[in-house]
């Protein structure tokens, strides 16, 4: 490996760049939304769609259903314990 200070200085630079980067591109997702709903109507599905040179932008109300989890483990721990999954990763902090 390279010089470890070197390398997780180089890391954290890349870090700050790519977080900046994933922020930048939420704010252009809400302003082509936003550009979306102001100028084109959606169809019968609540769905937009437009066409701009060679993209094609479609937005689409999505619905995802989840379990309430602390609900679950308050209001029925014997049950909620039963379908209890537990994962294994590693985390990583450079401050």
């Amino acid at each position: 490996m390279k010089n470890i200070l070197t390398f997780l200085t180089s890391y954290k630079a890349k870090k700050a760049q790519f977080d900046a980067l994933k922020e930048e591109l939420e704010n252009m997702k809400e302003e082509i939304e936003t550009y979306t709903k102001e100028n084109y109507e959606s169809d019968e599905n609540n769905k937009y769609k437009f066409t701009c040179g060679q993209y094609t932008v479609t937005i689409t109300q999505c619905t995802k259903t989840d379990i309430d989890r602390k609900r679950l483990e308050d209001e029925l721990p014997d049950i909620a314990s039963q379908y209890k999954k537990i994962t294994e990763y590693s985390r990583m902090t450079v401050k």
